[in-house]
């Protein structure tokens, strides 16, 4: 299930009841303070703001992980232990398909922006 379909059945399901859903932002350290990370904020926020998914409000959690499959699952782990619905990651090569594999297994939605998408975002034209 990808995101686009997991923000659907979170609109939906906002029909009967205002909900609130947490959305795991996870990010390589050397990531801290790039545009990426300011830009997945940003997005939550004029989710919420422009009320895109009606009754449902969306809060973010953003975790920065070494480039080690230990200890990104071990955030992973812990994030989806506390409610995270979906999971945006921007994380290393090494680390990309560990994270892939656990939010199949667990039947988390997860996206990441293309690596070309973010080279043209942090490069004046």
């Amino acid at each position: 299930m990808g995101l686009a379909s997991a923000l659907l059945l979170l609109s939906a399901l906002a029909v009967v009841s205002p909900q609130k859903f947490r959305i795991l932002g996870l990010f390589d350290e050397s990531l801290k303070g790039e545009p990426v990370v300011v830009a997945f904020k940003y997005s939550i926020f004029r989710v919420n703001q422009m009320k895109l998914l009606g009754n449902v409000a969306l809060n973010y959690d953003v975790r920065f992980v070494q480039s080690s499959s230990a200890a990104a699952q071990t955030v992973l782990c812990e994030e989806l232990s506390k409610g995270v619905v979906a999971v945006f990651a921007r994380v290393s090569g090494e680390v990309a398909p560990h994270i892939r594999s656990v939010c199949a297994w667990m039947a988390v939605p997860r996206t990441a922006p293309p690596p070309t998408a973010l080279l043209h975002a942090t490069r004046p034209c």
